[in-house]
Parts: structure tokens; C-alpha cells; sequence
């Protein structure tokens, strides 16, 4: 049997509010994007700069706790598994979209900015845009020691 791995990992800031539905069992499923951006200069010197998009969606009990915790502008870093679906749409036209996807005991959710209350209407956006000064020291050597937690997903909350 040869090894096969599907991981990905991705650090970048949530580009909106989470959207949860339920299923019919009534489990919650949250659903988010997160921009993760690249800067370089180009031969002539100038700044370049390019931002992908990730759709994330999560499952259960980590779901209800993206739902609680999570807000547009927030600095993220998730772990998970990449699933592509197909379907039809109204057209006629086969379509795909690709999803990164925090379920199982490898599924890890780390939140790098501090929780900030969800926005009242009065409040406006509320939004705060991350950078990666707010990327706590050491993080890179501290992710490797929570990725092998296993059974569970991880959540660590305001580690600025």
C-alpha cells in the first residue's frame, strides 16, 4: 500500500463573517474564506503583490465554536484537507469549486489575532485588518507542537 497525505495549511485573514448552516441532523457547518497574500519585487524593484482565496468549511463542534469566536479581518491559521466537488449549475455548465476542509483528528484551527466581539449594527464593520506583526513570536516553531494532537481539532484564542 504506498502512503498517500492530503494536508494543506494556510495562515491569512478571513476575508468575512462566518456563515453557518445545519444539517438535518442539525449539526452546525461553518463556512469562511481566508486571504492568505505574497509580496515580492519584481525585476525592475517594484512591489508586486498577489492574494489567493481559500474557502474553508468546518464541522460540529468546531463549527459552533468558529461561529462564537471568528470575524471578518481576523488572522487565521488552518489545517485541513482539500476536497474538490462537482456539480451542474442552472446553465447546463459542469463546475468545480475547491475547498479546504477542517474535519477529523488532523484538523487544526488556530485563532493568531485577538477575539473581538461581533459588530452590533451600530456599531458598523468593526473589521480590523491583521498584519504580520500580529503573528505571535515563535509561532512557527510553536505550530508543529499542536499538530499532533490527535482526535481532536485545536483551538487557541487571543495568542497576541
Amino acid at each position: 500500500m504506498s502512503l498517500s497525505l492530503n494536508q494543506v495549511q494556510i495562515v491569512g485573514n478571513v476575508g468575512k463573517d462566518p456563515e453557518v448552516k445545519y444539517n438535518t441532523a442539525g449539526d452546525p457547518i461553518a463556512s469562511f474564506s481566508v486571504a492568505a497574500s505574497e509580496k515580492w519585487k519584481d525585476k525592475s524593484g517594484k512591489d508586486q503583490e498577489r492574494t489567493e482565496w481559500f474557502n474553508v468549511t468546518a464541522f460540529g463542534p468546531l463549527a459552533k465554536i468558529i461561529q462564537d469566536i471568528l470575524t471578518k479581518g481576523a488572522r487565521v491559521f488552518v489545517q485541513g484537507s482539500l476536497r474538490t466537488e462537482e456539480w451542474t449549475d442552472k446553465d447546463g455548465q459542469k463546475r468545480r469549486t475547491t475547498k479546504v476542509i477542517l474535519s477529523g483528528p488532523r484538523a487544526t484551527f488556530l485563532l493568531l489575532s485577538p477575539k473581538k466581539d461581533k459588530p452590533s449594527e451600530a456599531q458598523g464593520d468593526g473589521g480590523f485588518q491583521a498584519t504580520d506583526d500580529d503573528v505571535p513570536f515563535g509561532l512557527t516553531a510553536l505550530i508543529p507542537t499542536l499538530l499532533p494532537l490527535a482526535g481532536m481539532a485545536t483551538l487557541i484564542g487571543g495568542l497576541a
